[in-house]
């Protein structure tokens, strides 16, 4: 299995330097308002708290009948994107299977020309069918 990687990037116009933050969505769900320089962990925090339909730590024990799947758990790493302020986080999931839906930006920087993209740099793929064994005449 290969797991979906999506990176989110950050930056300003020359001579102008980031301030305020973006939201993140992910199929029905949005997150709350992440600072344009959060940390990894914080950013992490944040994706496995509010895109999911539960707390991360519970999500095994939910009914999930009805229930949109979230984002799931979630790897981050960040890194500076320029002398502006300006930053990339890799986000990589963890406990998706296969394709993941893209993640969506609310751009909520302040600076001139402040931009926030997000683009999948790994798409995630499972294997799927089913299989028939045969032993001493009987097949499953």
């Amino acid at each position: 299995m290969v797991k979906e990687v999506q990176m989110i990037t950050t930056d300003s116009h020359i001579g102008h330097a980031l301030g305020g933050g973006f939201k993140l969505k992910y199929k029905i769900y949005t997150s709350s308002f992440i600072p344009y320089d959060a940390t990894a962990s914080r950013l992490k925090t944040i994706m496995e708290e509010t895109l999911n339909a539960a707390a991360v730590n519970i999500l095994a024990g939910i009914n999930r009948i009805n229930v949109v799947p979230g984002i799931g758990r979630v790897s981050v790493s960040r890194k500076s994107n320029g002398e502006r302020g300006g930053f990339r986080w890799c986000i990589t999931f963890i406990t998706a299977v296969g394709n993941v839906s893209p993640l969506s930006i609310v751009n909520l920087l302040n600076g001139i020309g402040a931009t926030a993209d997000v683009s999948t740099l790994t798409q995630g793929n499972a294997i799927g069918g089913h299989f028939t064994l045969s032993f001493l005449g009987d097949d499953t």
